[in-house]
């Protein structure tokens, strides 16, 4: 029976410790509570002591939380952590986040997160570089860094000026790719500019670098090249060439027994009518005093030139004037014959003179068993055809026909069957026999300087001291005589010839005289009419000066 008592007492005296026990208060304390970020971002922990349930949340998405949640053990406080990672401020001013820190039957505690203002907007190029090396018509990345949010606008330049827009708008991720056009030419000084769209003095550019053609196309430069095929452009490819270009450029083929055949597709030069202004010359050979092929300006277009020159060579020389350009050409560059196949003129040469009445042998050497056509050509011109068929044998005898006037001309020797296959000789001189002087400038007395005669643009034969013009085709153009103070202009179609000269004002032939001063006629005698050299008449000496 005390057994049960006493298990009774113990039990009752439990029962009231129980019921008299006080209960645990919820605690919550989180450190810091404050925390200055610099601009280029934040990453660290948040300590929590509690002994409750909690969980951490962000106002800011540039304000990220990890592990922002816990679980409280009762009756006893554990310490947690978690993490705060804050992003670089791209913006140009101080911002606030602020972190609330909740529990269970415990008030929120806030953090408070203040992050310095960013830089000013900025892009910064990163990619091509000085030592970029790209190549038109392949695909390269232009890179970059920046702290905007709008889209930006990417050019080319080439220094600083503008070639043109690559993207006129693009995402601003720092990343864009570009396929470099075909119309681009070698230089070393391009540069990428990246503009923002909102605001256009928020801008970069890049290094200067280089961009390169394939080894297949050739634009108009100073330089030599050794190939077997590709494509030949003007300066500036589908770009207009530039003004004041003066560029020499000669081409040979790899293989030495081949000719260079050059196919234009497409062709235009700021047109003149002498082609004075632009101008393409093509040269027979490996420089600018190899035969001439021709002149071209306009849209004259060489079409297909074919070199006849032992080397297979051809040599091109462009000129451009201070205004007025054009979009220039593009030719297909192949090599054609080889040995089986050529024509190579040795007479006549650079030093022949041949003259009108007289024969004379035109020599070449070929490897052709079919017959050849010879023609006669001045410049561009087609002037006479020698013969349309003979044999290919290397010698054709020609009697140059009295109808042929003094100038300098060019034998070609072509194949009957092949209009791509010929030979060009050197320029050389048919002439009369009589010597030909230019007297375009002006003639004056040393002394009596007041008396000129002035000349316009006219050639001359000398012939017994005196000067006559040819009879049949070259007649007197303008005459200013000064005299007295007076200038007197006229114009006539009259003869000069054995010094007969048509007088003042009279369309007939006679002595230039004013009147009342017949004596002061003026003739030149015999010789090479040479600025700044004196030349006598009765004892008279005239001198020629530049116009």
């Amino acid at each position: 029976m005390k057994n049960i008592y006493t298990i009774t007492f113990i039990a009752i005296i439990l029962i009231a410790f129980t019921h008299c026990k006080k209960e645990e208060p919820k605690t919550l304390s989180v450190s810091p509570t404050r925390v200055g970020v610099s601009k280029d971002g934040y990453s660290n922990n948040i300590t929590v002591n509690t002994n409750t349930d909690w969980n951490a949340t962000s106002n800011k998405t540039w304000c990220i939380l990890d592990n922002a949640s816990g679980i409280g053990n009762e009756g006893v406080s554990n310490t947690s952590l978690f993490g705060v990672t804050i992003s670089a401020n791209t913006t140009t001013s101080e911002r606030t986040a602020i972190i609330t820190v909740s529990g269970t039957n415990v008030s929120s505690i806030t953090i408070t997160v203040i992050q310095e203002a960013g830089d000013e907007d900025f892009i910064e190029v990163i990619t091509p570089t000085n030592s970029s090396n790209w190549e038109i018509e392949q695909t390269y990345n232009i890179e970059w860094n920046d702290n905007i949010s709008e889209n930006v606008k990417i050019e080319l330049y080439e220094n600083t000026t503008f070639l043109k827009t690559i993207t006129s708008s693009t995402e601003s991720n720092g990343n864009y790719s570009w396929l470099l056009p075909s119309d681009l030419t070698h230089n070393s000084n391009y540069k990428i500019k990246i503009i923002s769209i909102s605001e256009s003095n928020i801008s970069a550019y890049s290094d200067n670098f280089t961009i390169n053609i394939p080894s297949d196309m050739y634009y108009m430069t100073n330089s030599t090249e050794t190939l077997s095929g590709g494509t030949f452009y003007d300066s500036h490819g589908a770009n207009n060439y530039f003004d004041n270009e003066d560029y020499t450029m000669t081409f040979y083929p790899e293989t030495s027994d081949e000719k260079l055949q050059f196919n234009f597709t497409f062709f235009n030069v700021e047109y003149e009518n002498d082609c004075s202004y632009d101008y393409l010359i093509i040269y027979d050979g490996s420089s600018s005093y190899a035969s001439l092929i021709g002149v071209y300006c306009g849209t004259n277009s060489p079409e297909t030139i074919t070199a006849s020159n032992s080397e297979g060579a051809l040599t091109f020389v462009f000129h451009s004037d201070g205004r007025t350009v054009e979009q220039g050409w593009e030719a297909d560059i192949s090599c054609v014959g080889g040995s089986s196949d050529y024509i190579t003129i040795t007479s006549p040469t650079s030093s022949s003179n041949w003259e009108v009445g007289q024969t004379y042998t035109i020599q070449w050497n070929d490897n052709i068993s079919e017959n050849v056509r010879i023609r006669l050509w001045k410049g561009s011109d087609i002037i006479t055809t020698i013969t349309t068929n003979t044999a290919s044998d290397g010698s054709y005898s020609w009697s140059i026909p009295s109808s042929i006037s003094n100038d300098n001309y060019y034998i070609v020797v072509g194949s009957v069957n092949n209009t791509n296959l010929y030979g060009v000789s050197d320029y050389f001189t048919i002439s009369d026999g009589v010597a030909t002087y230019n007297l375009d400038g002006y003639w004056e007395h040393p002394t009596y300087s007041e008396y000129k005669l002035y000349i316009s643009g006219s050639t001359c034969y000398f012939i017994s001291g005196d000067f006559c013009l040819n009879p049949n085709d070259i007649k007197l153009r303008n005459i200013t005589y000064t005299g007295n103070g007076t200038e007197h202009s006229w114009s006539c179609d009259a003869i000069w010839c054995f010094g007969n000269i048509p007088e003042w004002g009279d369309s007939n032939t006679g002595l230039i005289t004013h009147e009342g001063y017949e004596d002061e006629e003026i003739r030149i005698s015999a010789g090479t009419a040479r600025d700044g050299e004196y030349y006598d008449y009765e004892g008279k000496p005239w001198i020629r000066s530049s116009k």
